[in-house]
């Protein structure tokens, strides 16, 4: 194997870690699914298409169209979070989920969404429904054809966990971070005649409706030297995304910052990157996480695989249903999305740092050791 392949192919990534990441994906994901069916009411004169297909939109699908859309969602995302025919639903989810944020956009205002909904795509091909999932209660021996043996929660116990999906993740991450530093470079964001960071904190604060906590404050201390610090730091990270992909110590070390970083642009802008540190969350490691011991019998096992997409179809109706009440609560999720991503962040760091002095602690107690 070559070391490319090698790199490619080489994680600490288990079937656990990808499985439970499915199931807080999903969830916390469902309260940012689109609502379509109100584009129908806007004239064709307000369309204002972001570059690419949906410039060549004349007018919104019709309600019913849009309605339909809608539900296939709320069933996809069901689908997905269950763990029912999940490659299937999460590439659905991802396609679906670009062509109705494409729709959305349309109007003229884009949100940062790209990462957030290839995550399904991209997920599937690493199996996160091998866990904890109804196709992994579907594929257990039945009563009649031996005895179920393993894990229930798992497809195939015994098979190595695909690392490349998640690496293939990192980059396009990184890939973003990279579309997004370029512009800044190219606009001026490293003069160190103006201090972008604070043009944007001004004008966060005396025209956006809602002003990040500390917007205020931070309009009011015009440091030159600390706002173009911040501009370098800014482009620097964000530039340094990619390369940090390397290695993966180091990039779950750069994904502990960006929370930091974007927990403070919600405080100081009032701009939320809740996609991003959704998909940072598949580098957790989940699998790490004590849940209580169960076991599901042969005749439960059964009867979820049995009545499983009923019970998706129905769940997801509900979902789809009560969209409009989920939909509100989003700036709620939003936040403990990111306080929680922080959270998570700061941990990692503090842990390494720890890990970091300990090591030199040691290696300096065994130069500073008498030789024998």
């Amino acid at each position: 194997m070559s070391r490319f392949d090698s790199w490619v192919n080489t994680g600490p990534f288990s079937a656990r870690d990808v499985g439970l990441f499915r199931i807080v994906f999903t969830l916390l994901l469902i309260p940012y699914l689109p609502r379509l069916s109100g584009l129908g009411a806007y004239p064709s004169g307000l369309l204002d298409p972001p570059a690419g297909p949906f410039a060549m939109l004349r007018e919104f699908p019709p309600v019913p169209v849009l309605v339909v859309m809608e539900l296939v969602i709320a069933v996809a995302v069901v689908a997905t979070l269950c763990g029912l025919y999940t490659r299937v639903a999460s590439i659905l989810l991802t396609v679906m989920l670009v062509i109705a944020y494409g729709l959305v956009f349309s109007l003229g205002k884009v949100d940062h969404v790209a990462v957030m909904i290839s995550v399904p795509a991209i997920m599937s091909f690493a199996r996160w429904g091998d866990t904890f999932s109804l196709d992994a209660l579907r594929r257990r021996p039945r009563r009649g054809r031996g005895s179920a043996t393993g894990d229930p929660t798992t497809i195939h116990p015994t098979r190595s966990q695909p690392q490349w999906p998640l690496r293939f993740l990192a980059i396009a991450i990184g890939i973003a971070f990279v579309t997004a530093a370029i512009p800044k470079v190219s606009n001026g964001w490293l003069d160190f005649s103006t201090q972008a960071s604070y043009g944007y904190q001004v004008r966060q604060n005396f025209i956006a409706e809602s002003p990040g906590l500390l917007a205020g404050v931070l309009a009011h201390f015009p440091s030159a030297p600390l706002w173009e610090m911040l501009d370098w730091v800014t482009v620097l990270l964000e530039l340094g995304v990619l390369v940090s992909v390397l290695s993966w110590t180091t990039w779950r070390t750069v994904l502990s910052l960006l929370t930091l970083f974007h927990l403070a642009i919600a405080l100081s802008l009032g701009i939320f990157f809740v996609g991003n540190v959704l998909a940072y969350g598949a580098f957790v490691s989940w699998g790490r996480v004590r849940l209580p011991a169960w076991h599901l019998s042969v005749r439960t096992s059964e009867a979820l695989a049995r009545f499983g997409p009923a019970g998706v179809l129905i769940v997801g109706a509900i979902v789809w249903i009560a969209g409009d009440a989920l939909w509100s609560v989003r700036l709620d999720v939003g936040v403990i999305i990111l306080v929680a991503g922080a959270g998570t962040g700061a941990g990692y760091l503090i842990r390494l740092a720890r890990a970091l002095l300990r090591r030199f602690v040691t290696a300096r107690s065994e130069r500073a050791a008498p030789v024998a």
